[in-house]
């Protein structure tokens, strides 16, 4: 019971003292910080996309390569780190007598509290790293955060700042605050909650941070700026690539060439899967030597006739005689009257 207790109350101090440490940081860091947890993993994919394709035209662009080689570098050391770093309790002595019933009670009472979510270190679409500080150690603390800083030293001033933040000074009052909560969860269980969150306050306030954070500034602005150039090689990248690999393909048309006279000479491409069939297919396929049979005796229109050298014209095969019309006979007009 009072490992849990202790865990509780050092976990909920810890995530809000991380905050105020955060906090205090100019706006340029802790925009950069969002940044890398919601731009950078899609601006670095399409980046890298586009270098590749612009890779077998011999197109590259230095800022964006040492963008994505670095990236690259820092996420194979985070992934070797597990998802959650944890400063384990070691429990405090249970201040005065007590009874089991009152352990019993003030268990149920400390179980029955919900868990406290950590801190993220890194936290992005690729890799989660979570810190849970259930004993204030700086030692403790610093070893445990150090293979996150060499993986993303962009958190190396925050998690400098903290560590510092959490002091002798802080964990001395954390040790006053537990021995208050012990004696009142074995008084009055019920009002645990309350307490918890009144202590943690009080002792996030009375924390200052101000000197921590004046120490980190400095390496956080000059990150900051060095995110910033990164961040807009990497969404410009596409573009300037695309531009580039445009160029190249111009450069490498041959150019246009001109006959004698200075007119444009054009040129068709050679198309070596076109074939063409042999003069004879485009031969008439109809006999023109009318003379040597009839249509009855004739295959007219068969394939393999060509046209020959000179044209004749058929003779007449038959002539329609023409019919006279009969002549016109004259009646006589006979008159009567």
């Amino acid at each position: 019971m009072t490992k849990k207790l202790e865990a509780g109350l050092t976990e909920r101090v810890a995530g809000k003292l991380y905050d105020k440490v955060q906090a205090a940081f100019p706006q340029s860091y802790r925009d950069a910080l969002a940044a890398r947890a919601t731009q950078l993993p899609n601006l670095l994919d399409t980046a890298r996309s586009s270098a590749a394709s612009a890779k077998p035209y011999d197109v590259s662009l230095p800022a964006v390569d040492d963008a994505v080689r670095a990236e690259t570098v820092s996420r194979d050391k985070a992934a070797g780190i597990g998802p959650e770093l944890r400063v384990e309790a070691t429990g405090r002595a249970t201040p005065g007598e007590v009874t089991p019933e009152q352990v019993e009670a003030a268990r149920a009472v400390v179980d029955a509290r919900p868990a406290e979510p950590g801190i993220d270190l890194v936290a992005d679409s690729r890799k989660k790293v979570t810190l849970q500080v259930e004993k204030v150690a700086t030692e403790r603390i610093a070893a445990l955060t150090k293979p996150v800083t060499d993986a993303v030293p962009f958190l190396d001033p925050l998690v400098q700042a903290f560590v510092e933040a959490a002091d002798k000074g802080l964990q001395d009052r954390l040790a006053r605050a537990y021995d208050r909560l012990a004696e009142l969860v074995l008084r009055a269980p019920r009002d645990l909650g309350a307490a918890v969150d009144r202590e943690a306050a009080d002792l996030v306030r009375q924390t200052d941070v101000d000197k921590p954070v004046a120490h980190a500034t400095p390496r956080a602005e000059d990150l900051a700026r060095t995110f910033s150039a990164t961040v807009s090689a990497l969404r410009d990248a596409p573009v300037q690539l695309d531009q580039k690999v445009t160029e190249v393909i111009e450069a490498r048309r041959p150019p246009p060439e001109y006959d004698p006279s200075g007119k444009l000479k054009l040129t068709l491409p050679d198309i070596e899967s076109l074939r063409l069939p042999p003069p004879e297919y485009y031969s008439l396929r109809y006999p023109y030597d009318y003379g040597l049979g009839s249509y009855g005796t004739r295959d007219y229109g068969l394939h393999g006739y060509t046209p020959p050298d000179t044209f004749r014209v058929p003779p007449e095969i038959a002539r329609v005689p023409r019919i006279a019309p009969p002549p016109r006979v004259s009646m006589p007009r006979i008159f009567v009257w």
